[in-house]
C-alpha cells in the first residue's frame, strides 16, 4: 500500500511494510523534503531508521514530529515504527535490515539486543544512561524541577509532595532536585509517594489509587504537588476528588508533558511543564545523521535540553500566602497584567504605607512589587508566543507594555532572546524548534 499525505507542513509518502515476524508489524513512512525539487531519487537505498518508543502518546509523536521535520531539511529517510504504547517491548525483527535507530533503550540487555543490528544508536530516555557506551538526548531533569519548585513557591506555597513511580532512578533524580529547589526557596519538606510502574491489572490499578487517597488526605494544606508526568497527575487529581479536597485550594497539581488531551480534560484543567519533546526528536536524528554519514557510532555522551516552561491552568491558580495584604497586592498585579499598572496602583487597593508594603513584599514573595509586575508581564507574554500567533506588538498590548520596544528590551534581558526568537526555538509542538 503506498500513497501521500500532507499534513502539518509535511509530506509523507507512505508505504506499509509487514516484515515476517510473529511479534510485531512495523510501518514505514518515507519522509520527503519540503521542496520537493531539492529531494534525491527515490530508491530502495535510502535510510532505514527504526524509532523503538512509545508512539501512541502525545510526547511520543511530538518526538517522531521533530525527527520528521529534520528529514524534511536535511534528507529523506524511511522511518520504521510500530503504534506501540508505553509497556510494550519495543523490539526489532530479526530480518530488519535498516541504517540506525532512535529508541527507548531502558537496560543494558535491550541496549545489547539493539547494538547486534551494528548500526548507530541514540536512545531518548533516562530510564538506562551510560555516557561512555550511549549517546542520550533528554529535556534536564534538574530544570524541570525548577521550574515546578519555582511555580509552587511564587504562588506561596510552604509544603510540598513529589508522586511518582516505584524503584525507577530518574524519578528518584527528579524528586531529588525538586526536595533541594523547594529547600532553597524556604519551602518546607517535600513528602513523596511512590506507585507502581505498570499496572497489570483492575485491583493493582484500585490499590494505587486508594494509595493516592490516602497520601494527599494526610498531608497538610495547602499542598504543593509534583507528579512525574501528566498519567500520574490525572490519578492525582482524581485522587483528591475520591477525598474529597478541593483543587487547588487544598491540593495544587502540577504534571509533567502538557498532554493536551489529559490536561484540558481534568476537572479543574490541569497545570503542567511543557517540555518539547519536538526538540528532542530533532536532536537525536541530527545526532544519527553524522553518524550515518560518517560510518561511525554516534558519540558517547548526554546531551541535555532546556523545558520549554510551564502551561498554568486551574489546578494550580491559587495564591497560598497568609499575609493578606500581599495575597491581595498579588492577585491584583497577576489579574492587572494586561494593563500599564505601576507601583502606585497597587498601593490604590490597600492601606498601608509604600514603604512598609515593599518591605513586607519582599520579605513574603522575594522580590520586590516592580518586579512581580515585569515579571508577570514577561511570564504573560512567553505564553502568548507559545501559543497564539498574536504580533510582537500586539502581545506588548496585551502584556501591559505602552511601547513594544521597551516589551522587547525587557523580554531580551529577562531570557537572552527577542520575542519573536523565543517563538521560532519553542514553538509548540510541531513548529521548528532549534537545538
Amino acid at each position: 500500500m503506498a500513497g501521500y499525505i500532507e499534513s502539518d507542513g509535511f509530506q509523507y509518502r507512505f508505504c506499509l511494510t509487514v516484515y515476517a515476524n510473529w511479534m510485531t508489524r512495523w510501518y514505514a513512512v518515507t519522509i520527503n523534503y519540503r521542496d520537493s525539487s531539492q529531494a534525491p531519487h527515490m530508491s530502495h537505498d535510502l535510510p532505514q531508521v527504526a524509532l523503538l518508543f512509545d508512539t501512541a502518546s502525545s510526547w511520543g509523536r511530538s518526538i517522531i514530529s521533530g525527527v520528521g521535520e529534520y528529514c524534511q531539511e536535511h534528507g529523506t529517510w524511511r522511518l520504521c515504527f510500530e503504534q506501540w504504547g508505553t509497556a510494550e517491548a519495543h523490539a526489532i525483527p530479526q530480518n530488519w535490515q535498516g541504517n540506525g535507530i532512535i529508541a527507548r533503550v531502558a537496560n543494558r540487555q535491550q541496549l545489547k539486543q539493539y547494538q547486534s543490528f551494528n548500526v548507530p544508536i541514540v536512545s531518548i530516555s533516562s530510564a538506562y544512561m551510560d555516557a561512555s557506551v550511549l549517546a542520550t538526548v533528554l529535556i534536564d531533569s534538574s530544570k524541570i524541577a525548577r521550574l515546578a519548585a519555582d511555580h509552587f513557591l511564587q504562588r506561596g506555597f510552604k509544603h510540598f509532595g513529589f508522586l511518582g513511580l516505584r524503584n525507577q532512578a530518574y524519578c528518584r533524580e527528579r524528586l531529588a532536585f525538586f526536595t533541594r529547589y523547594v529547600e532553597q526557596g524556604g519551602g518546607g519538606d517535600c513528602l513523596s509517594l511512590e506507585i507502581d510502574n505498570r499496572v497489570q491489572s483492575t485491583s493493582q490499578a484500585g490499590h494505587s489509587q486508594q494509595a493516592i487517597v490516602q497520601w494527599v488526605a494526610q498531608a497538610p494544606r495547602p499542598f504543593a504537588l509534583l507528579a512525574w508526568s501528566d498519567d500520574l497527575g490525572r490519578l492525582a487529581i482524581e485522587a483528591c476528588q475520591m477525598a474529597g479536597l478541593r483543587i487547588p485550594e487544598d491540593v495544587a497539581v502540577l504534571g509533567v508533558d502538557n498532554d493536551d488531551l489529559i490536561c484540558n480534560l481534568m476537572v479543574p484543567p490541569m497545570s503542567s511543564i511543557e517540555l518539547g519533546g519536538h526538540r528532542i526528536g530533532y536532536k537525536a536524528a541530527c545526532l544519527l545523521d553524522q553518524a550515518m554519514q560518517s560510518g561511525q557510532p554516534v558519540k558517547p555522551d548526554i546531551y541535555m535540553l532546556n523545558p520549554v516552561g510551564i502551561v498554568s491552568r486551574q489546578s494550580t491558580d491559587l495564591l497560598a500566602v497568609e499575609d493578606e495584604v500581599i495575597s491581595k497586592a498579588l492577585q491584583f498585579i497577576w489579574h492587572n497584567t494586561h494593563r500599564p499598572i505601576q507601583v502606585e496602583d497597587v498601593l490604590e487597593q490597600l492601606d498601608i504605607s509604600r514603604r512598609t508594603f515593599e518591605r513586607r513584599f519582599r520579605r513574603v514573595v522575594g522580590r520586590t512589587p516592580a518586579q512581580e509586575i515585569r515579571r508577570m508581564r514577561l511570564e504573560t507574554a512567553r505564553s502568548l508566543l507559545l501559543d497564539t500567533q498574536l504580533t510582537v506588538n500586539a502581545i506588548a498590548i496585551r502584556c501591559g507594555y505602552e511601547y513594544a520596544e521597551h516589551f522587547i528590551t525587557h523580554f531580551g534581558k529577562a531570557f537572552g532572546c527577542s520575542p519573536i526568537q523565543y517563538r521560532q526555538m519553542t514553538r509548540k509542538r510541531y513548529g521548528r524548534l532549534s537545538v
